[in-house]
């Protein structure tokens, strides 16, 4: 006698022994699979990914550019940032107030178009986050271009 599950089996097993070996062998297949096919993850075309460790919370800081199926294991995932132009729009429903140096107000309606660095991705993500670097670059430029416009007078515009 080897073990039990619902029946004896021995050497000799037949009938119901081995239609539940059967069945045994072939859910711990199909349990592989689906464990091999969780393990690939992709980055998109226009994306650069930090691969990011759910088990130990760890980010590895190099960055993953090459757009495809790779194979990250159980535990991993992507943090995806786009790495396409992007654009900060100043407008009638988001305007960029700012005085001049007489102190007279003025709103803006500007666009910034940007591009996040691979190289410093990581950096970028230890100090905002996922999403966060969208808030920090929109105070950083409110704040710059307010600076810069200060120091113009009102007919210069």
């Amino acid at each position: 006698i080897f073990f039990r599950l619902g029946c004896v089996v021995t050497m000799k097993c037949g009938g119901p022994c081995l239609l539940t070996a059967g069945v045994l062998v072939v859910g711990a297949i199909v349990t592989g699979i689906v464990l091999i096919v969780m393990s690939f993850n992709g980055v998109g075309e226009g994306q650069m990914c930090l691969l990011y460790n759910t088990d130990t919370r760890i980010v590895d800081p190099e960055p993953h550019t090459k757009p495809g199926k790779s194979f990250v294991g159980l535990f991993s995932d992507f943090i995806c940032f786009p790495k396409t132009m992007l654009v900060m729009q100043f407008d009638q429903s988001n305007p960029l107030s700012v005085r001049t140096r007489e102190g007279l107000k003025l709103d803006l309606r500007i666009n910034i178009q940007y591009r996040l660095l691979s190289a410093e991705l990581y950096q970028l993500f230890k100090k905002t986050g996922t999403d966060g670097y969208k808030g920090t670059l929109d105070l950083v430029a409110r704040s710059t271009i307010r600076n810069a416009a200060s120091a113009f007078r009102a007919l210069q515009y």
